[in-house]
């Protein structure tokens, strides 16, 4: 019995203890999206706040998320003296589309799902290679290869690269009375592997502007790569080079002169009579000019000490702002900034290129750099010399889900000898 009283007692201060302190109670996390917006479905009368603003903003009940990343929101009520808190994780995510490349043979079809936002309209570039019906249903027609594009309630859109592969019918052979035997040579299957215009098509034209992107959009690329940099006022241009001596009448470096020098220079007439008066273009003309041309950009960037975080983020809000956050690449040799990306953006195409000569190849430590760049969301793929592909890295390439993009590739040869597992090649007058 005095065991029981004595318990008892323990248990009472116990409770007077805990009566006298704030209580605070965490829910488990929930997952929201960039451009939509939420209530806090807690009863009671919270003040509700953000842990980080920049993430998502609270106002009253109505949670706006605006960035992807995770962060909580705070509720505190004051009742009868005492301090109530309630805390709710949350994970910020962009809408996604659930395949950004796929591979589907003619005559089948597979579905294609938009998840973030409510789906507008799904659209086809072209319904003799594939259609998609209004539910995201993707039927093949015939070989090609063809852009999916949802269009989301947020009004942007969303790209899935569809690559139909052609299924040659069966045919009954004919026996005929006195059959000739006939040498046909064996036709060459065409590459995988699409190409990329290395800074538009430089064999011809100015590197890295419109006249040099206009020719490579002539010539039938459907990707076009660039070099992006920064003014001294931190506006975004295209130009290879740490200094325009080389691709403009002028001298230094494009990071110590404003954009509005910058523009005053000549960046055609190195070229040739018909290119004077060519300017350096900015990265929002870039995109918007891949926008209009249906161009997917593969955006390097140039590594520069001045560079920093902000500068990269800008560079993506650029893009969101187009509507072409699912439809961009990003990569460095700098693979720190592409660190900044994975942060940045997780379900973005990101990767690493290799250093040229002095590269050793695809080695454990840039596996590791790869396997660490991935998100779960995100695809990544790493770009070097096909020479220089062993075939064991190749199939680790493939095991571990690593895309391959191929570097300089400078005739057709050497592009159809691309093994199928290529994604994509780097070219110059191809």
């Amino acid at each position: 019995m005095k065991r029981n009283q004595k318990r008892f007692v323990i248990v009472f201060l116990a409770v007077i203890f805990m009566l006298g302190m704030s209580v605070q109670v965490s829910a488990g996390s929930k997952v929201m999206y960039v451009g939509q917006t939420y209530r806090i479905n807690v009863s009671g009368n919270y003040k509700w706040s953000s842990a980080n603003k920049r993430i998502l903003r609270v106002k009253g009940k109505k949670i706006t998320p605006r960035k992807a990343g995770k962060t909580y929101i705070r509720g505190i009520k004051k009742a009868k003296g005492k301090k109530f808190v309630k805390r709710i994780w949350i994970v910020v995510k962009n809408p996604y589309i659930n395949k950004k490349r796929v591979t589907l043979a003619s005559g089948k079809q597979l579905k294609l799902k938009l998840t973030g936002t409510k789906v507008l309209r799904w659209k086809s570039s072209d319904k003799r290679i594939a259609t998609v019906s209004s539910a995201g249903v993707v039927k093949g027609k015939k070989g090609g290869t063809v852009r999916i594009t949802a269009t989301g309630k947020n009004k942007k859109k969303y790209t899935c690269i569809v690559k139909v592969k052609a299924v040659q019918k069966k045919t009954v052979p004919v026996p005929t009375v006195t059959p000739v035997p006939t040498a046909t040579p064996t036709p060459i299957p065409a590459p995988n592997a699409y190409l990329i215009g290395h800074r538009g098509y430089k064999t011809t034209a100015p590197e890295n502007t419109f006249a040099s992107f206009r020719t490579a959009v002539a010539k039938g690329y459907k990707a076009i790569e660039t070099d992006v940099r920064f003014t001294s006022d931190k506006v975004p241009v295209l130009l290879h080079n740490a200094t325009i001596n080389k691709t403009s009448n002028g001298q230094g470096y494009i990071s110590a002169m404003t954009y509005e020098e910058a523009r005053t220079y000549d960046f055609g007439s190195w070229m040739g009579e018909a290119y004077v008066g060519e300017q350096i273009p900015n990265f929002k003309e870039f995109i918007e000019f891949c926008k209009a041309n249906f161009v997917h950009p593969y955006i390097e960037l140039k590594k520069d000490a001045s560079t920093n975080y902000e500068d990269i983020q800008g560079l993506y809000e650029i893009v969101c702002a187009e509507g072409m956050q699912q439809n961009v690449s990003w990569f460095s040799f700098d693979y720190d900034y592409m660190l900044w990306m994975k942060e940045i953006a997780p379900t973005a195409d990101i990767g690493i290129v290799l250093p040229g000569k002095a590269s050793l190849g695809i080695t454990e430590d840039v596996f590791g750099k790869l396997e660490n760049l991935k998100t779960g969301m995100n695809t990544v793929f790493v770009s070097d010399y096909a020479r220089k592909i062993s075939p064991a890295v190749l199939l680790r390439c493939k095991e571990e889900e690593i895309d391959l993009v191929a570097r300089d590739i400078t005739s057709v040869e050497e592009w159809y000898a691309l093994d199928p597992y290529y994604r994509a090649a780097f070219a110059d007058a191809v």
